[in-house]
């Protein structure tokens, strides 16, 4: 079958054809009603043993089969005519050219994500090249035209890398590979710089047509590739088919930790209680903003992602968000490198405070506590005592 049913597109600027992929469900083919077979349609029955298994086989009356459908009318010769024009039609359409790639998208909390891609061709030579587009929304894009009207069929296969958990493992000796050294890109603006090997005119112009495509159909694409997300982890067994877990705000109940709280039971053997999230989707989400921690100070109560969701795929990863919430149980709500945050010591690199707000903590050295935090933290440790909760 050919990707494409129209007319093929006049020299111009690249098109998506067809629709990207959303999520949405295809619609279930309905299951047939299973066949009863009745006590007095059972003509005679015969019991055998295999090792541990009882085998019964019936013979039963034969079964009334539908009547079968109408013959299709003989084809006329106008209608035989207008059916050989449109095959005539359909195969004077360009094939679509195939265009295979296989892609890494590196992902940093400090960078914008960039891919390292490789062209596959027909001899095998080698042809690489970096982009600064995430071609984990161009994996949405299934045929597409380029700027000649050439039609392509993209096969792509990709994967995420966290380049800070790469640099992190290679600093600390845990890997013997250092991170990939990636080139500067221009920010704003889909490119792409080439590694190794020579692409032809055919291939450049496709790849040159998906940058453009990724530059102008960004919110689409991002959309979907939301929505394939949200399928992929309601469709995945460890999230229960649950949603991103909610909250209502950070001095407020919301129902999804009402339900956490109602298994626990009464909280009162422990000053702080830390909850991981195993099953809450990818994100935890606060009025429409999305976070890996969140903490209800009051109740002394912190709320961690526990599961895999972009590059935050690393137990060190949860063991800082862990750290990072407890801290605002001690400390409060502001980040010091947020406006207005405590100490915000200008100069200094505030990602290596373990109280730096997510996105912007160093998730290998993000653990350093200023003297006004540690002092706040003995103030209410101190409390704690005064009120008699601290554990003996």
């Amino acid at each position: 079958a050919f990707a494409q049913t129209t007319e093929p597109a006049a020299t111009g600027q690249p098109e998506i054809l067809g629709q990207i992929p959303d999520g949405t469900p295809t619609a279930a083919t309905p299951e047939p009603e299973p066949y009863e077979v009745k006590p007095e349609d059972i003509v005679s029955t015969t019991v055998s043993q295999d090792g541990d298994q009882t085998i019964t086989v019936h013979q039963i009356k034969p079964i009334d089969l539908p009547p079968p459908p109408e013959p299709a009318p003989a084809p006329t010769p106008q209608s035989l005519s207008a059916f050989q024009q449109r095959l005539a039609q359909r195969q004077a359409l360009p094939r679509p050219q195939p265009l295979h790639l296989s892609a890494t998208v590196y992902r940093s909390a400090a960078s914008a994500p960039r891919t390292h891609v490789r062209v596959w061709t027909q001899d095998a030579t080698p042809i690489t090249f970096w982009s600064s587009a995430d071609f984990a929304l161009i994996a949405g894009i299934q045929n597409f035209t380029d700027s000649q009207g050439s039609t392509h069929q993209l096969f792509l296969g990709w994967g995420n890398a966290d380049l800070d958990l790469l640099r992190q493992r290679h600093a600390t000796g845990l890997s013997p590979t250092p991170a990939p050294d990636i080139p500067s890109l221009p920010e704003g603006s889909a490119t792409f710089t080439l590694t190794s090997g020579t692409p032809d005119a055919a291939t450049l112009s496709a790849l040159q047509a998906l940058h453009e495509l990724y530059q102008r159909e960004y919110p689409r694409l991002l959309e979907a590739w939301q929505g394939r997300e949200t399928a992929r982890l309601q469709a995945d067994p460890r999230t229960d088919g649950n949603s991103n877990f909610g909250f209502t705000g950070l001095e407020a109940t919301s129902p999804d930790q009402q339900n956490v709280l109602d298994l626990v039971g009464a909280l009162t053997s422990s000053n702080i209680d830390v909850f991981v999230i195993a099953n809450g989707g990818t994100f935890l989400v606060q009025n429409e903003e999305l976070a890996h921690g969140l903490t209800n100070r009051t109740a002394r109560t912190c709320w961690v992602l526990g599961r895999p969701s972009g590059n935050y795929n690393d137990p060190d990863d949860v063991l800082s968000t862990i750290a990072h919430e407890i801290g605002h149980v001690l400390e409060g709500y502001d980040h010091p490198n947020v406006q207005g945050g405590p100490a915000p010591l200008s100069g200094t690199d505030r990602t290596k405070r373990l109280l730096c707000s997510g996105p912007n903590r160093s998730l290998a050295n993000g653990k350093l506590l200023v003297k006004k935090e540690w002092d706040a933290a003995e103030e209410w440790l101190i409390g704690e005592e005064r009120e008699r909760r601290m554990a003996p």
